[in-house]
């Protein structure tokens, strides 16, 4: 076997809650293969984000690769596992396509699939519409896709890390507990750091809204936030106090 560069994903649990922390996890799942002898062929001469898949191994030479450095005797959560192939079809109506369960939980629907052509050198995902409107809700939306003047606000504005800092005043500075019920103070902190730092561009934007209207939005915002940091905190066994004492303001 030629020297190449294995491409997998860590599986890490999500913050999108699909169940998986009652199971154990692989570490890594291999889906692509490149051969050292092609690297210059992902990334074509003239623009260096137009990545392209020529010269990756075809996929049964790929997962045939998978198996050689894989080891059996390895505890699931520290192994390496092709990812699984679900079928082999010459065509895929991505509107009427019926997603599967996951490979890894029986009773759990896949957020989406990838699509692959070895033939036309081709890699796309499909992803269900109830994903998108989790992964919106947990992580926003572009402000192109706001629908009013404050959704436009929010979007832009009210981002995790200005959420995170207020969170952090709140809690290490101010000595208030950690938890949901923290959002009665946060959400308006948040308003008010988004007004004094950029009024003067609200004041010329181009979209007209109503300030009142920002404020259930970051609230929904901001309390989407402390779950997150709640999941996180317990997937990873820690307090999320002690986990905020160590960051900068």
């Amino acid at each position: 076997m030629s020297a190449g560069t294995v491409h997998a994903e860590n599986l890490v649990y999500s913050t999108l809650d699909y169940g998986y922390t009652d199971r154990d996890l692989p570490a890594l799942i291999g889906f692509d293969v490149l051969p050292y002898a092609a690297v210059e062929t992902m990334t074509p001469p003239g623009n260096l984000y137009e990545e392209t898949f020529e010269g990756f191994l075809g996929i049964d030479s790929a997962w045939d690769c998978f198996e050689r450095v894989r080891v059996d005797a390895t505890a699931t959560d520290r192994s390496f596992v092709p990812a699984t192939i679900l079928d082999r079809q010459t065509t895929v109506e991505p509107e009427t396509y019926s997603f599967p369960s996951s490979s890894l939980a029986d009773d759990i629907r896949v957020e989406g699939v990838v699509l692959r052509s070895d033939e036309l050198g081709r890699r796309a995902k499909i992803v269900r519409e109830a994903f998108r409107e989790l992964n919106r809700e947990q992580f926003g939306q572009r402000p192109a896709e706001a629908e009013s003047g404050a959704e436009y606000v929010v979007e832009t504005y009210c981002t995790p890390g200005r959420i995170r800092k207020q969170i952090r005043k709140l809690v290490v500075e101010d000595g208030h507990e950690f938890g949901l019920q923290l959002n009665e103070e946060l959400y308006p902190r948040v308003v008010e750091d988004i007004w004094a730092e950029h009024w003067p561009e609200l004041m010329d934007l181009d979209v007209a809204f109503t300030p009142a209207d920002i404020y259930p939005l970051v609230a929904k915002r901001c309390i989407t936030e402390l779950r997150k940091m709640q999941t996180n905190a317990a997937l990873n066994d820690a307090d999320p106090l002690e986990i905020w004492q160590h960051l900068s303001s």
